[in-house]
């Protein structure tokens, strides 16, 4: 009988520890294109050292993206938003309002990073390409 309930218990733990395990995954197994923008601008804003992970691994930059010195250096410090969105295919457009861009167009080119889990494989702002 205490050989039944020592089982028992180790199955809760490990079932407990599955779904926690699963529900805390930082790897954004999926994200749209629409989500994708929005974490990539909310880390701009409240985290730089976090806007690498919107990247897709395959960027030629992306190693070098990782430090939030990198985005700062490219956008200010400045919080910014982007205004009159538009996604065609895997292409999003945007006017930025903020930052060291502000009045510019940005382009987001998408790329999925397994299924249904897009990110930012190229940015360009105006006619820089701040991110490939």
């Amino acid at each position: 009988m205490k050989k039944i309930k020592i089982l028992c218990i180790c199955c809760v733990v490990l079932t407990s520890f599955f779904f926690y395990s699963c529900s805390q995954s930082d790897d954004n197994d999926t994200m749209s294109i629409e989500g994708r923008i929005d974490k990539f601008i909310s880390d701009l804003n409240s985290n730089p050292g976090n806007v690498w992970t919107n990247c897709h691994s395959g960027a030629s930059k992306y190693n070098q993206a990782k430090p939030a010195k990198y985005w700062t250096q490219q956008f200010g410090t400045d919080k910014i938003s982007l205004e009159n969105i538009s996604i065609s295919g895997s292409t999003v457009t945007a006017d930025v309002d903020g930052g060291n861009y502000v009045g510019l167009t940005i382009t987001f080119n998408m790329q999925e990073d397994g299924t249904d889990n897009w990110k930012i494989k190229k940015i360009t702002v105006g006619s820089t390409t701040v991110f490939d």
